[in-house]
């Protein structure tokens, strides 16, 4: 006999009853110089295959987004000895991804002048395409995964420092069902 639902009704309890898994993963690593691969993306996935049991696909997308963006900038900006730790915590009102290294003082306000940015423009989309075409008419490349995850996957973002741990947090929320 199955246990699978096989009615509506029993699928929107089974949906229902998803919705409200809370999930939390944690990754500490270090040094990140050991890092030989893509784990950016292998950690993007494996939570995005994770978060797939209990969530919908947009859910899951947008961690493995807000994962993937992160994680890249902690690999290419960290110091070969740094630390790398990645948390991420979902239930049925937000999605939360908190990634946290060690950095000095100018990396530190670097950040927080570029999210600080994000958060006091009045159109996050605007800003995305006026950063587009001035690192484009400068051949920049890069510097634009902060500004996507606000306006693409509506991420609010959020920095603070203990000591010389940055930690990045973008947080979104959940949609009612």
């Amino acid at each position: 006999m199955s246990s699978r639902p096989t009615t509506p009704e029993e699928l929107e309890q089974l949906k229902s009853e998803l919705a409200r898994t809370q999930i939390r993963s944690t990754l500490n690593l270090t040094p990140v110089r050991n890092v030989s691969g893509d784990l950016a993306r292998l950690l993007g996935e494996h939570l995005r295959a994770l978060l797939g049991m209990f969530y919908a696909p947009v859910v899951c997308r947008r961690a493995n987004v807000a994962v993937t963006e992160f994680v890249t900038n902690v690999l290419t900006n960290a110091s070969s000895d740094g630390e790398l730790r990645v948390e991420l915590f979902v239930d049925g009102g937000a999605l939360v991804v908190e990634v946290s290294n060690r950095v000095d003082g100018a990396q530190y306000q670097d950040v927080a002048r570029r999210v600080a940015q994000i958060n006091d423009s009045t159109d996050v989309k605007a800003l995305l395409r006026e950063t587009i075409k001035y690192r484009r008419a400068r051949q920049l490349e890069g510097g634009l995964g902060l500004l996507r995850l606000a306006s693409e996957n509506r991420f609010s973002l959020s920095v603070r420092r203990d000591g010389d741990i940055m930690t990045m947090r973008a947080e979104h929320v959940l949609e009612a069902k």
